[in-house]
């Protein structure tokens, strides 16, 4: 082979060398693009399955009584003093008519207090506290769980008792199944301005008879204002929480069987599926506190 001719050999070698090189830097290229999608998407799956473990959407089946508050979470009650710290307005639209042939009553659509924290505890040992709730369709009365959930009784009895709840509607109505109410917002999506911690109740199970009263959440520790009420035995609350059960009905079950009757339609408030909004609206006309003191024990007679 002459000169010429080795000098062109190598120089197509080197083309194709090149040509090899280029194809691999290629492909590695597309390695690398291909692993960054897949990891992408795989950390997408990873956030949105968190959100669906703990933003469940609601339904009678696979229910989660909740809604993601708009306010960021403190742990247990506060050891400061509660101060008042600014207000929030109705933003959901209530219907027009009231159920039940009621009024509207006149704390209806009056901003709402928020406070720097959860209330200190000032439940007494031994007193028995009874909630009696007033709805537009009537009465309802619930023994309050002081001794097994007292953060939970502590924080109704707080927010009761400053007219937190007078003039707020039922945003949440699903027969057979519970009315939730509490959010000055009217949303879902309202609180108190603050959260406190879950408590279990071992001594009231959902799945035993209806008429449970217990805090609504987004997951542990985000107990607020927003609450719920079954109409029926709800089993499966008792292992998709865990949700604070605080209370348990002891006069009205009629009156809230007549709410979770009234006719209802879906809305955007509404989890997939579910008719939750009622043509009329419920409202609590107010919340006030029976407390029952102790008896005193007798002493034997001579």
């Amino acid at each position: 082979m002459s000169g010429s001719g080795k000098r062109s050999r190598q120089r197509q070698l080197a083309k194709t060398a090149r040509q090899r090189q280029q194809m691999r830097a290629a492909q590695q290229r597309h390695r690398r693009v291909q692993q960054g999608i897949a990891a992408t998407i795989a950390g997408l799956l990873v956030i949105a399955l968190g959100g669906v473990l703990l933003f469940r959407p609601e339904s009678k089946s696979t229910a989660k009584p909740s809604r993601r508050p708009s306010v960021s979470p403190t742990s247990s009650p506060s050891a400061q003093p509660v101060t008042k710290d600014g207000t929030v307005n109705l933003e959901g639209t209530p219907p027009t008519t009231v159920a039940c042939g009621a009024s509207l009553p006149p704390d209806a659509g009056k901003p709402k207090p928020q406070f720097s924290g959860p209330p200190k505890q000032t439940l007494k040992q031994g007193d028995t506290y009874t909630a009696i709730v007033s709805t537009s369709c009537g009465i309802v009365e619930i023994k309050l769980d002081a001794v097994d959930t007292p953060l939970a009784t502590n924080n109704f009895v707080f927010l009761a008792d400053r007219h937190f709840y007078d003039g707020i509607w039922f945003h949440r109505i699903v027969k057979g199944f519970m009315i939730q109410g509490g959010d000055p917002v009217g949303t879902g999506g309202g609180g108190p301005g603050y959260k406190f911690t879950t408590e279990v109740n071992q001594s009231i199970k959902f799945g035993d008879k209806a008429g449970v009263l217990a805090y609504a959440n987004s997951g542990p520790d985000t107990n607020g204002s927003q609450f719920f009420i079954t109409v029926a035995p709800q089993s499966f609350l008792d292992t998709s929480g865990p949700y604070t059960a605080f209370g348990q009905v002891v006069k009205g079950l009629d009156v809230l069987k007549t709410i979770s009757n009234l006719p209802s339609t879906t809305d955007a408030a509404c989890q997939p599926q579910e008719a939750c909004r009622t043509k009329d609206a419920v409202y609590i006309n107010s919340i006030t506190i029976k407390v029952t003191k102790p008896k005193p024990s007798s002493s034997p007679s001579p």
